[in-house]
């Protein structure tokens, strides 16, 4: 573990030198340069921990009652690590230059404080061994995000995007405290994660109570529907590579949670397998349905992270449904596709934010309606762009396809099962997989067509020119691993079996048995996407020689009539997502606004398209409402009276001492 300690030490050093330094260039260099490093290191040992299968166990005596310094690296913590460390590498050497045109605007200590810290405290929660711990991790990790998002806390929509994330992620801190109280109860007291084995024995209400708290707490931070909320109001608000670092490696703690919990507890039940599988398509489908319908670049983009969360639940409860079952392979299939979505969607979303971020950087607003025309413009930040669209939608030959097609092939054993719930769960994951592939497809799409296709719907972009190679390398980087892992599936299947043990109980002779009929299939996916990849190069150059000696000129596209087309005549967000939305757009959260012409002149006509969501709209804000009515009464106890506000302690005090000597 000695590695461990000295990234956690390199991440605060780099923090307070930078502190030093407030708003100079230096701070940034020092920040995102320990982060780095650190991350680096912890790289390679978490890397040798997953392919060397070593396990780690540290524990230190603290006199913090309940609590201890224990530290855990087994194959699932150690998988975890790799992700938290690899896409923070890369995203720290971005940030390194995405931020210095700002270096004297902004407070650089604050940032790279904040950064570090979020990083520190991934890497705890994912290592703790103790209840207390892990708890005190968990807030570490809350607050340096909810500082990262608010770090332009001038601005209002801002400020109100940090309360909201604030007042959900401790809602589920809260369900938090309350799960670990329960399985303190169960184990003498120990918040050592290895007591909390003794809450097996307990009866099924129980169990269901203490799994129903794991995916409440665990969830809020992961954005399972309808715990949600937060993620499209804090990427907006967030700057970019900070989104980046959020969505592809920080909600992925709320899934390390609920796997944890689900080892500590040995739950192979059917109804934990169905109750996430029923997660995973409501959070979805859902999840998709909202992205669709949004304007805003990063908000649809949040809303795409809550679809892979949807996708991974889904995952990990046809891996559960293959151990309630007693089927290995579908265990095994089910497991590994979800861990490897996990990696899959750490990498793509990494780069969909940083290239979107790069958007944002040169026009400084969110509003897709107001670009188009970009990739004449951003030609590698488009290209990067497209290349992680194309991820997240599961088309070969990248990474997406492959953690999708292993789900498939578990849900595909499972309607071969016996049993009518196998069969039928299995029919539902299959129809609801291909259900969520389909309109990613068409969201992305809409996508890229709306912001770097057409023509330029602003005068601003006509000045746009792209960013110098540096600030791509992350990405391309980024961008050459996701096309490794599609290219060769079964190298980086191999890599991830060990984190498959801890929730398949499996030994690793067992599971590499078990995969062995399926390697056939995973190189036959690389052979073919080799030969359709030559045969593609092969055409692309044949037709480029065939028309290089041809004239051709260029003229305007034909304009269905119009002798004057403008940008204002491209289809819109809205109305490209109109015509796949069709009944289900109002459920959506979509209102409109129409003014229709009226009269044989008509004058002042209009049309105006707000997405909100529904469940802001129609569960949490009446909610809220009513709470603050009902404590209202509250207010008028905070009269700013010194003398009264030294009574009511007082009052409190003899209560406490009358109750005191009540129990003695």
């Amino acid at each position: 573990m000695l590695p461990f300690f000295i990234v956690l030490l390199i991440l605060l050093a780099g923090s307070i030198l930078a502190m030093l330094f407030v708003r100079r260039t230096m701070a940034l260099w020092l920040g995102f340069g320990a982060a780095a490093l650190a991350s680096l290191i912890g790289l390679v040992w978490s890397l040798h921990g997953l392919i060397g299968r070593v396990h780690h166990a540290v524990a230190y005596a603290w006199s913090l009652p309940y609590a201890s310094f224990s530290f855990m690296v087994d194959g699932l913590a150690a998988f975890f690590l790799m992700v938290i460390f690899l896409v923070s590498f890369l995203v720290a050497i971005h940030a390194i230059i995405y931020f210095r045109p700002y270096a004297g605007q902004i407070r650089c200590g604050l940032l790279m404080f904040s950064f570090n810290a979020l990083i520190a405290g991934m890497a705890l929660v994912v290592t703790a061994a103790n209840g207390i711990l892990f708890l005190m991790a968990w807030e570490i990790m809350s607050f340096a995000a909810y500082f990262l998002i608010v770090f332009d806390d001038k601005k209002a929509e801002i400020r109100r995007s940090g309360y909201i994330y604030l007042i959900a992620t401790h809602i589920g801190t809260a369900f938090l405290f309350a799960l670990f109280w329960l399985l303190a109860l169960k184990s003498n007291g120990s918040m050592a994660f290895a007591g909390f084995s003794a809450f097996r024995t307990a009866g099924l209400a129980m169990q269901v109570v203490a799994a129903s708290l794991a995916v409440l707490g665990f969830g809020a931070k992961a954005g399972i529907v309808p715990l949600h909320v937060w993620l499209p109001e804090a990427h907006p608000a967030a700057p970019s590579p900070v989104s980046a670092l959020m969505s592809a490696v920080m909600i992925k703690t709320g899934i390390y949670g609920i796997l944890r919990i689900y080892t500590l507890l040995a739950l192979p039940v059917h109804w934990w397998a169905y109750g996430l599988i029923a997660l995973g398509v409501v959070t979805g489908l859902l999840g998709i349905f909202f992205s669709m319908m949004q304007r805003d670049l990063k908000r649809s983009l949040a809303y795409s992270s809550i679809e892979n969360i949807g996708i991974i639940l889904i995952g990990i409860g046809i891996g559960s449904l293959g151990l309630a079952l007693r089927n290995s392979t579908i265990a095994l299939l089910g497991f590994a596709g979800a861990l490897l979505h996990i990696l899959n969607h750490a990498l793509f979303k990494a780069l969909l934010f940083m290239s979107a971020g790069m958007v944002v950087q040169k026009l400084h607003h969110h509003d897709m309606e107001k670009m188009g025309g970009l990739q004449k413009r951003l030609p590698r930040t488009g290209t990067l762009f497209i290349i992680a669209a194309t991820a997240v939608c599961g088309l070969p030959p990248l990474n997406g396809f492959v953690s999708e097609f292993l789900i498939y092939l578990a849900a595909f054993s499972g309607v071969a099962s016996p049993g009518p719930a196998g069969i039928a769960s299995s029919l539902i994951v299959i129809i609801s997989l291909s259900l969520i592939g389909a309109l990613a497809l068409a969201t992305f799409a809409k996508i890229i067509s709306i912001v770097f296709l057409g023509a330029p719907r602003s005068p601003e972009i006509e000045s746009v020119r792209e960013s110098t190679w540096a600030i791509h390398l992350p990405l391309m980087a980024i961008a050459l691993l996701m096309f490794a892992i599609g290219l060769f599936p079964d190298w980086i299947l191999r890599l991830i079996l060990p984190a498959t043990v801890p929730l398949t109980g499996m030994t690793d002779l067992e599971t590499a048995t078990l995969l062995a009929p399926f390697s056939p299939v995973l190189r036959g996916i690389t052979v073919t996407t080799m030969l359709f990849g030559f045969i593609f190069v092969c055409l692309y150059h044949l037709r480029k020689n065939m028309l290089k000696k041809r004239a051709y000129q260029e003229t305007e596209t034909w304009g269905c009539g119009y002798l004057a087309p403008t940008p204002r005549m491209q289809y819109t967000s809205a109305s490209f997502a109109d015509s796949f939305m069709g009944s289900v757009k109002k459920a959506a959260g979509l209102d409109e606004e129409v003014d229709r012409p009226t009269g044989l002149f008509p004058k002042g006509q209009s049309f105006r398209a707000m997405v909100q969501d529904t469940f802001i709209t129609r569960l949490y804000a009446p909610f809220f409402e009513f709470s603050a009515r009902l404590l209202g009464f509250a207010q008028k106890l905070q009269h700013g009276r010194l003398p009264l506000y030294i009574l009511y302690i007082t009052v409190m005090l003899l209560l406490l001492l009358v109750w005191y000597g009540g129990l003695r």
